[in-house]
């Protein structure tokens, strides 16, 4: 039975929301202003990203099965007792098994399952089922759950205008379960039969569970603030000055304190400040390979996109085009966030200034580049709260002496974890 009949009449305008529609409702959060160091001083406010319309009119969100698979050489009898051991009760299997829903394919096994047996589920056995559903690669929503973050989904509808229901709200909270360090969600195609059955509704829901907080950002320059250090600092320097034109035309050297803050996306070199609150371009693939955040930090001061920024190269390049190095950290250094156990490298991204970041967590086409404080990007690749961070700048950025200095044995690239949506 459904939770409620239908939603009010959703408005044009909130079918096509758009960064500028959301960086308009952000306005009224708090301006931040950072520390005032060699960079200046940023200020910054929240904002909210979604992903386009088109992103998502496909038949997984638009259309989702509610289906369970299993291996394919599974019985019925393996299915049953691996339900019960996952804390299904038995009535419920037995219901399920002797639905006429069991169907054998060629890669799976699948299964119907009732709502009665997703809906008992605690948060524990919600998060054990779906981790071993995630090992076979044949279950869509457990494989690639959707990551909220620190959220859940009343809190992400709260951060910006949504036509959902509180009480279908509070529902789909009761589907959220932790997979350290963050809140997931894989119940998405029950939750839509919850709702109008309307392609619209759909796309409206994916999009409001795919919402990205991020940080608008503007440079200030206080009393007393060097305009030189600023430059030197924004330019590496004088080393890449594309950015040059936009500060001393924001900041005249008369009284640069007097002048209005300037968008930090004009001081991001040419490739960064393209991607900067966007989406990555399905042609931006090669074979299985898309731009992830090792892409994203590799390609930070290239004049082009860089393609073989899609392999598994990290361990190559760090060490020879990027060089270790300590605090203080400065613009557009590589941090390498890594797990405590294995070493292996799970995220990068490059530092920006007040330890503010530019960052694409998640490899997936619906997961925007933004500005995060570093600090956020941590806990999203903290496992249990715990990771390793080694920060690296790009050898032309070094001293001569410095450039060629030996590098530590660096772990490989590892595949990010399923942060897919």
């Amino acid at each position: 039975m459904k939770m409620f009949r239908r939603l009010a009449l959703i408005p044009r305008s909130l079918l096509c929301l758009s960064l500028v529609a959301f960086a308009t409702a952000a306005n009224a959060s708090p301006l931040q202003l950072g520390k005032v160091g060699p960079w200046g001083q940023l200020e910054s406010y929240e904002i909210v990203l979604e992903p386009a319309d088109q992103l998502i009119r496909e038949p997984l969100y638009t259309y989702p099965p509610l289906i369970w698979a299993f291996p394919p050489d599974w019985d019925l009898e393996r299915i049953g007792h691996f339900l019960t051991r996952s804390g299904i009760a038995p009535a419920e299997v037995a219901a399920m098994l002797e639905s006429g829903t069991v169907k054998h394919h060629v890669n799976a096994t699948t299964l119907l399952p009732t709502a009665r047996a997703i809906i008992d589920l605690n948060p524990q056995q919600r998060a054990a089922l779906y981790a071993e559903f995630s090992k076979w690669g044949i279950n869509p929503f457990q494989t690639a759950p959707f990551s909220l973050g620190g959220d859940n989904v009343s809190s992400l509808a709260a951060l910006a205008t949504h036509p959902f229901p509180e009480d279908f709200l509070k529902f789909a909270d009761k589907f959220v379960f932790e997979g350290s360090p963050r809140n997931l969600l894989s119940d998405y195609p029950l939750l839509c039969t919850e709702l109008p059955d309307e392609v619209a509704v759909r796309i409206r829901f994916a999009k409001l569970l795919l919402r990205s907080r991020a940080l608008m950002v503007r440079l200030r320059i206080p009393e007393g603030t060097s305009l030189d250090e600023v430059r030197k600092y924004w330019t590496l320097d004088g080393k890449i000055e594309s950015s040059l034109p936009a500060l001393n035309a924001a900041f005249p050297t008369d009284d640069p304190a007097a002048a209005p803050p300037l968008d930090l996306v004009h001081l991001l070199p040419p490739l960064p400040r393209q991607l900067l609150y966007t989406y990555s371009p399905v042609a931006l693939a090669v074979g299985e390979f898309r731009p992830d955040c090792f892409w994203s930090s590799l390609n930070f001061f290239e004049e082009d996109f860089s393609q073989r920024y899609l392999d598994p190269i990290v361990g190559e390049l760090l060490g020879s085009e990027w060089i270790p190095v300590e605090k203080p950290y400065r613009f557009g250094d590589l941090i390498l966030i890594k797990e405590l156990r294995s070493g292996d490298a799970v995220h990068a991204c490059n530092y920006l200034a007040d330890d503010l970041v530019f960052t694409k967590n998640g490899k997936s086409f619906l997961r925007p580049w933004l500005i995060q404080p570093i600090s956020e990007v941590e806990k999203t690749y903290s496992v249990d709260g715990f990771h390793q961070t080694a920060v690296y700048r790009h050898r032309r950025f070094l001293p001569r002496q410095s450039s060629s200095a030996p590098a530590p044995d660096e772990p490989t690239r590892n595949a990010e974890p399923p942060l897919p949506r």
